[in-house]
């Protein structure tokens, strides 16, 4: 079966992400950059130096895996990107609820908006003809 157009451009964007995110990684691994880079992914209240530059090598290579999986239409990769964007909608829900708290009209609209683009995201992966495209056992010609 064909590799559907969006796991394409999904599986395309995964890599470039990895891409951008080895480098960044290598830069703070190696103190060119400081660990600002890894602000607002969860990791900068913990990591420091060294250590931030591996998890972000770490996280570049599970995506970079994940599009790997997806450009070969294999299922544990779609199943890993829905669980991944399962957690990402319920923490942006958190996170819209804390920005109208605050009434912070802006941080309000990118929550909503990031919720939107997680949410159309996990309905089209869920989406019953790119779960068929992923049922097959053969993979997507390379």
């Amino acid at each position: 079966m064909n590799r559907p157009l969006g796991i394409t451009l999904l599986a395309v964007l995964n890599f470039a992400s990895a891409a951008v995110q080895i480098a960044a990684g290598v830069l703070v691994f190696t103190g060119r950059v400081s660990n600002a880079i890894t602000v607002g992914t969860g990791l900068d209240w913990f990591l420091h130096g060294p250590l931030a530059g591996l998890a972000v090598l770490l996280l570049a290579l599970i995506q970079l895996l994940i599009g790997i999986g997806l450009w070969r239409l294999r299922n544990w990769a779609r199943r890993l990107l829905v669980v991944i964007l399962g957690l990402n909608c319920a923490g942006l829900v958190v996170a819209l609820f804390a920005a109208g708290r605050l009434h912070d009209s802006v941080a309000l609209i990118a929550v909503a908006l990031r919720l939107a683009i997680s949410a159309l995201l996990l309905w089209y992966l869920l989406s019953p003809p790119v779960a068929r495209a992923f049922a097959y056992p053969q993979a997507a010609e390379d």
